[in-house]
């Protein structure tokens, strides 16, 4: 867990506050020799490579789209004020895995479709670039969310496509620049958000795009408006919060 641990910590045996992958093993180990502590402690300052692959032989296949769900980089360079990633003492640098790491455990699933689950695979537009380079070979298909400003470098973006990239999430969150700006959100103004997404689209990227509505500054009209841009824009998905 990341925030409110004192809160927590009543209704549990014991709680990880901080990087769960490198406190699990701990964990199983400790519930096994009958040694459970309260509380267990990890930063993010171990290098991302160090991480183990998941054993996704024990998935039933049968019961998933794919069950090659891939993470290439850990954070974003955004902190949206609605994303626990602004939570309050978390301290969470951008990190990264080796490409060829990426490629292997992609290839090693004999899925032939991956789904990132980055919470911004393109935050570092050089690493994507790397990333899509050593993808292009496998001619394999995936998706991830990256944010609407990876359509900065329209190269960058058809870099994608040639490495399979059929579709990608995007939090538009919402058409007032003014909710954008409450939100901290560091992102285009929405009034050049139709562009990007033809772009994406140009490239034969599907848009699945993400709406909150009922920021301080919307009104009754916040749902007509979004469902016609969404419309007029011809986005393949897109889920809303309110």
């Amino acid at each position: 867990m990341l925030s409110c641990p004192d809160e927590a910590a009543p209704h549990a045996d014991a709680l990880a506050v901080g990087d769960g992958v490198r406190l699990w093993p701990a964990i199983l180990d400790d519930v096994e020799n009958d040694r459970l502590r309260r509380v267990y402690h990890a930063d993010y300052e171990r290098p991302y490579r160090d991480d183990p692959p998941p054993r996704r032989a024990i998935l039933p296949r049968s019961s998933f789209l794919t069950t090659t769900s891939l993470i290439a980089t850990r954070g974003c360079h955004n902190r949206c004020g609605f994303c626990y990633l602004s939570t309050d003492g978390l301290h969470m640098p951008y990190l990264v895995r080796d490409v060829e790491q990426v490629v292997t455990e992609f290839q090693a699933d004999d899925q032939p479709y991956a789904v990132f689950v980055d919470n911004n695979l393109g935050s570092k537009p050089d690493y994507l670039r790397r990333l899509c380079r050593a993808l292009r070979p496998v001619e394999k298909i995936w998706s991830a969310a990256v944010t609407i400003d990876v359509t900065d470098d329209p190269a960058l973006v058809r870099e994608m496509a040639l490495a399979g990239c059929t579709g990608v999430f995007v939090g538009f969150e919402s058409l007032d620049d003014s909710n954008l700006a409450a939100a901290r959100k560091r992102t285009p103004r929405t009034a050049d958000y139709a562009r990007r997404v033809a772009i994406l689209h140009d490239n034969g990227i599907q848009v699945n795009g993400s709406f909150v509505l009922g920021f301080d500054q919307d009104g009754p009209e916040v749902f007509e408006r979004t469902a016609e841009w969404i419309e007029t824009n011809r986005l393949e998905c897109a889920p809303s919060t309110f």
